[in-house]
């Protein structure tokens, strides 16, 4: 799911095995706010002691990195602050170069060379094509899953409660009828096999009908894929949880990110339980999951921190090791293709779907790629592999609802399928 803009200042961990406890959203918020006290004052040097600060806790986000390199321009530091902001700009990111902070550097021929390459970052990259424009301005689609048996797509509606279902003929209609709880539906995942749907649940307040005092209630539902029935509720006792984004193991065990809790959950194939596998501290926002062919290994996005990977027989997780100068921060959805892991990343700008091609041990990451980005792509969030092509949700409608869950935009949702 993507996250609000007030989480993009959330926690990194180090890449090593033994990483210690992330620091919390306050701990860097309070960083946070405490430079931009700074800058208002005009006290630079404490204005680039907090910007350090706050990257140190999160390392991975190029917008506190990007923002320590405006420090250093405003310090006094100018070489310093546009080498920086060069190695920031190598990841295929933007920022703003006209603001007033960058005029001590602005006639030095390297941020020239910086505007040259935003003007590079912002140009589209196209892979695919537009497979299905919703029209509805109000849904919120969050996940799409597809049953190779009817050859339909599902699509689970944030704001508006409810699945929908596009057929084999490329027919619109509702699934299941709108979530009475008021909670809206998330993560999906389709196991054609046993004829199952699951799909996250969750009371936030982009959702139609929030109500305040569900804050924190979250859950997963098992719905009949042929009946379009929910026959099952997986439901904590405890608040604080998001269950935004699911993974299915090749048997048929179902895996669940809280994305505000911090754990990861599995419901076993015969949906007897709902427990807790990784326990919240070493992922601080994990996101999608995806499976090695044999079930071994999943792979998990966090939005902090990157890619990480879990041995499921000896049940250790450990940070999957990227090539030097690859974004790895604000990956949502994710799905595995063969040898490759396919990325929606919407946590830096321009958003994009990233190709990660992984070493024959599946421990690390030996090329990344962008395959697509561009403004075709905005709030992006997750996709499946069906048939062949990658099938994503390119526009979202995240971006048309504030924080509050006031509705400001009115773009249609629509679905790209880049072919494999």
């Amino acid at each position: 799911m993507k996250r609000s803009l007030a989480a993009l200042v959330v926690v990194a961990c180090a890449h090593t095995s033994e990483a210690p406890p992330p620091a919390t959203d306050k701990e860097i918020i309070r960083a946070v706010q405490a430079g931009n006290d700074a800058y208002k004052r005009k006290d630079y040097d404490e204005f680039l002691r907090q910007a350090r600060r706050a990257a140190e806790m999160s390392p991975e986000n190029p917008d506190l990195q990007a923002r320590v390199a405006r420090a250093l321009v405003l310090d006094g530091k100018g070489a310093e602050g546009l080498a920086l902001l060069q190695k920031i700009l190598a990841l295929g990111v933007i920022y703003d170069l006209d603001r007033k902070d960058w005029d001590a550097v602005r006639k030095d021929p390297a941020f020239e060379r910086a505007r040259e390459q935003v003007t590079a970052n912002l140009s589209p990259r196209t892979a695919g094509d537009v497979l299905y424009t919703l029209t509805a301005t109000d849904l919120i689609a969050e996940a799409i899953g597809w049953d190779e048996k009817t050859r339909a797509f599902y699509v689970s509606s944030v704001h508006q409660r409810k699945l929908l279902k596009i057929d084999a003929q490329g027919t619109f209609d509702d699934f299941i009828p709108a979530e009475a709880q008021h909670w809206g539906l998330f993560g999906l995942q389709i196991d054609a096999a046993r004829r199952r749907l699951w799909v996250g649940a969750a009371a936030l307040p982009q959702v139609d009908g929030y109500v305040a005092a569900d804050q924190g209630l979250s859950g997963v539902l098992l719905v009949d894929l042929d009946r379009g029935e929910v026959t099952q509720r997986f439901v904590p006792a405890d608040r604080g949880h998001v269950f935004g984004d699911l993974g299915l193991a090749p048997n048929g065990d179902l895996w669940v990110s809280d994305a505000v809790g911090g754990g990861v959950w599995k419901i076993p194939a015969d949906a007897s339980s709902f427990t807790r596998i990784i326990a919240p501290g070493r992922l601080k926002s994990p996101q999608g999951i995806a499976f090695a062919e044999d079930g071994n290994r999943a792979y998990i996005s966090d939005y902090s921190t990157g890619l990480w990977v879990y041995d499921v027989a000896a049940a250790r997780l450990a940070p999957l090791r990227f090539p030097d100068g690859t974004l790895v921060y604000g990956i949502d959805g994710l799905a595995r293709a063969g040898d490759v892991l396919l990325g929606v990343q919407n946590g830096a700008t321009p958003h994009r779907l990233s190709r990660f091609a992984l070493s024959p041990t599946g421990t690390a990451v030996i090329r990344a790629e962008i395959v697509e980005r561009g403004p075709a792509l905005v709030a992006p969030t997750s996709g499946v592999v069906a048939g062949g092509a990658y099938v994503y949700i390119s526009v979202s409608q995240w971006e048309s609802f504030d924080d509050d869950g006031k509705q400001t935009g009115t773009v249609p949702v629509e679905i790209r399928r880049v072919v494999l």
